[in-house]
């Protein structure tokens, strides 16, 4: 009986598996690759909030507010760029910290900041 059922089965597969993926051109045709290229497009627009591999853009401005109550001069715009990494650096240096220009959990434990 189980050969039966497996035969049936095995045959079912055979029988019903090029139909399945003859109906599907759009993903048939694509296969792997286009499931990929769905998945890159809901990557990317969930990383449209996040404006740094870490952090959101007012996860961002608050960094560059509490920067600029010590001293730096951003424009407190959310963007992680140039000028922000060199005023991290600065604070980092200036207050016996790693200097590294990423915004790390002891850099913003000093800056007061607790996300």
């Amino acid at each position: 009986m189980k050969k039966i059922v497996m035969i049936g089965i095995a045959v079912t597969y055979l029988l019903a598996g090029p139909a399945v993926f003859a109906a599907e051109p759009s993903n048939g045709a694509q296969g792997a690759a286009g499931m990929h290229q769905e998945h890159k497009a809901m990557e990317k627009k969930a990383m449209k909030k996040m404006v740094h591999h870490r952090f959101t853009a007012e996860q961002v401005k608050a960094i560059q507010e509490a920067l600029n109550t010590h001293g730096a001069k951003l424009k407190t715009d959310g963007k992680w760029g140039k000028e922000t990494r060199e005023a991290i650096k600065a604070y980092q240096k200036d207050n016996g910290l790693r200097t590294t220009g990423h915004a790390n959990k002891k850099t913003r434990a000093k800056l007061g900041l607790s996300f």
